[in-house]
């Protein structure tokens, strides 16, 4: 008896800490090819673009600072806040933009998820109540 409260115990456990791992190559529609490396249900990095671009995510639930760009007067500061829930990876971003003395935020969630072939489904809710989807197929 006591060896299956243990072995129910840990099933428990680990379906509760579990979460899908992202790890792969992905390609869009133009040809372009993202790269995920995950770290347990921590951290993911994205690599994009040639290596170009890298964003690394802690998936805590913290809003952190995911990059900021500035050109001239301008700027663009891009937060994002992430989360494993289940099977997706969920992220809320606000969005700043400053520009001639004018700021303006926006904010979008983005649910990300594996379909039954393991590409990457990605659906975003806009502020403006839009949403779009897009999916990267693994290669």
């Amino acid at each position: 008896m006591k060896s299956l409260i243990l072995i129910a115990v840990a099933l428990i456990s680990s379906s509760i800490f579990a979460c899908t791992d992202f790890s792969g190559n992905y390609k869009d529609k133009e040809g372009n090819i993202t790269r995920i490396t995950q770290v347990g249900c921590e951290s993911l990095q994205f690599i994009a673009q040639e290596d170009t671009l890298k964003y690394n995510m802690i998936a805590d639930g913290q809003d952190r600072l995911l990059f900021k760009i500035e050109i001239g007067s301008s700027s663009l500061t891009l937060n994002a806040r992430a989360t494993f829930e289940n099977s997706i990876l969920k992220i809320n971003t606000t969005g700043i933009s400053e520009s001639d003395g004018k700021t303006e935020t926006s904010f979008a969630e983005l649910i990300i998820s594996l379909d039954a072939n393991g590409d990457l489904v990605n659906s975003q809710t806009n502020d403006d109540g839009t949403n779009d989807k897009t999916v990267l197929n693994r290669i």
